[in-house]
């Protein structure tokens, strides 16, 4: 009996010791900023502050106001990714210095990736220093205004296929999901060259990759988790970013395109004729021993920004869009303003859409930049310090390997920057007023040499599509819609708990493109 006894209390005494050293760790970094004399958000044991998010119990764009709100009176607040320390920029000139000013110290994104893992991790959002400036530099030109120029025949094509989709509908829409469509089929044709058929084909293979890999999962969010404790311990549990049925369809199909066209000597200006120019000049180089220290531009690297292209391209502007005509339909005399001014610029340029047309909707442009404001889809940025770094106003070091965190949604929603931020106020954005916005406070792309690389072509592609629907049919609220938006929980980006539902009537006198 005594044995018995002292076995169990060895049992109960190694069972409290594990209790006791997991709490250790889980909490042994919650000193970091008290230490530092930074004022935080006190953490939760493991989690950090981001608890509530990780099990939907609140939206991560909540969670951000909240610890946004804090310390109203701070240039920064200190807050923790499950252990990781992160600090919370709140000032705008700060803010500015991060992404622009001194961008030598912050060039990264703080993303860490294991390409033995996750095999479409290589693309321009996750790549680190030289790797990021090399690929960013080849990449440019296929966004100058002459690649884009020739991409409005593929866009007016694809815009008029939309006004047919919505004239075939029935009056109540889920909007999100059209647009969704319409984008996926727009990157399908201006970034491969191919007829993606989402609109028309209700199984279309691309919209299916669109939905898996943006539906909340909390794989990604253990992947995480797992990562506080070791990095390579995702590797090693096989803890993979998206699904193997994504990544292979990507793969295969970036191959299969690019190995079509050099067989058969095919050209087309667009993303994959760029990949494979970049891939024959990287090759030639290669022959002449010419040494750069830039990312070798292998099949994965190429169909890893192939994807990240394919995602950035229609979520983001689908979404933007979705939320512009919810904004619409909310604010009728904007909708008819906007649409006065699009039958306007038709009439001025004989009834042509083309890329001259869409230079003359500044009306239409600060609606859509209200939109971003007050919905930007990327609700925060990420950077980490690369150099340690002095913040010139303060006392304030952020030593090297530091996380940092810019809350674009709160910035945007702060009335000290945007008074009535609710209110949907194309005005904001006029040229006497746009030169007022505090430098830092409005970022729907980002800022500095990280700042969106395809933005230009994301506002030329909601222009074609409103020019041509604008015109033709009138959005009001459906009685499905909820407004103000409830934000879904648990999503990495802005969207709404359950679509965007618009009545889309056909107007009775129009002038159609």
């Amino acid at each position: 009996m005594a044995w018995f006894d002292s076995g169990v209390v060895n049992i109960l005494s190694s069972i409290l010791v594990v209790i006791i050293s997991l709490y250790y760790f889980s909490v042994k970094t919650y000193n970091y900023w008290k230490n530092r004399g930074v004022k935080y958000a006190k953490p939760v044991p493991l989690f950090g502050n981001i608890m509530q998010t990780i099990f939907r119990k609140k939206s991560n764009i909540i969670n951000q106001l909240e610890i946004y709100s804090m310390y109203p009176d701070e240039k920064y607040v200190g807050m923790f990714m499950f252990r990781t320390p992160m600090l919370m920029i709140r000032d705008p000139q700060l803010v500015h210095c991060i992404l622009s000013k001194d961008f030598v110290h912050f060039y990264d994104r703080g993303i860490t990736i294991d390409e033995r893992l996750d095999l479409l991790s290589l693309h321009l959002v996750n790549l680190r220093g030289q790797q990021w400036k090399s690929l960013r530099s080849k990449l440019t030109p296929a966004f100058s205004s002459g690649k884009l120029k020739m991409m409005c025949s593929q866009l007016d094509e694809c815009a008029a296929v939309l006004s047919d989709y919505l004239e075939l509908k029935e009056e109540s829409q889920d909007i999100q999901e059209i647009m969704a469509k319409f984008a996926t089929d727009v990157i399908g044709s201006c970034a491969f060259g191919l007829q993606f058929n989402s609109l028309k084909d209700p199984n279309s293979q691309f919209r299916k990759m669109g939905r898996d890999v943006f539906k909340p999962s909390f794989r990604f969010l253990f992947k995480l988790l797992a990562r506080t404790f070791h990095p390579s311990l995702p590797y090693y549990l096989k803890l993979k970013a998206f699904s193997p049925d994504v990544e292979n369809f990507f793969l295969n199909f970036v191959k299969d395109t690019m190995d079509e066209r050099v067989l058969n000597n095919i050209e087309r200006k667009d993303f994959i004729q760029i990949l494979i120019e970049m891939q024959k000049e990287e090759s030639i180089a290669s022959r002449k021993n010419t040494k750069e220290n830039s990312i070798v531009l292998s099949d994965q690297v190429l169909a890893s920004n192939a994807f990240v292209f394919f995602l950035a391209g229609f979520e983001t502007t689908s979404s933007t869009m979705s939320f512009f005509l919810l904004e619409m339909a909310v604010n009728p005399s904007i909708q008819e303003a906007v649409r006065n001014e699009i039958v306007k610029a038709l009439e001025k340029h004989d009834g042509n859409l083309n890329y001259e047309t869409i230079k003359d909707l500044p009306y239409m442009e600060m609606a859509i930049s209200e939109t971003m404001r007050k919905y930007p889809i990327a609700t925060s940025l990420m950077r980490e310090c690369t150099q340690t770094y002095q913040e010139t106003q303060s006392s304030l070091v952020i030593e090297k390997d530091t996380k940092v965190l810019i809350p674009v949604f709160a910035l945007h929603h702060d009335p000290l920057y945007f008074p009535d931020p609710d209110k949907f106020i194309p005005e904001r954005f006029s040229p006497e007023n746009k030169s007022k916005i505090v430098q830092g406070t409005y970022l729907p792309f980002g800022d500095g040499p990280r700042i969106c690389i395809g933005m230009r072509f994301a506002m030329m592609e909601m222009k074609f599509a409103f020019c041509k629907i604008l015109p033709k049919f009138e959005f009001t609220l459906s009685d499905r819609m909820v407004y103000p938006v409830v934000f879904k929980k648990g999503s990495l980006l802005l969207a709404p708990e359950d679509g965007i539902w618009l009545n889309v009537r056909r107007r009775d006198m129009e002038t159609v493109p």
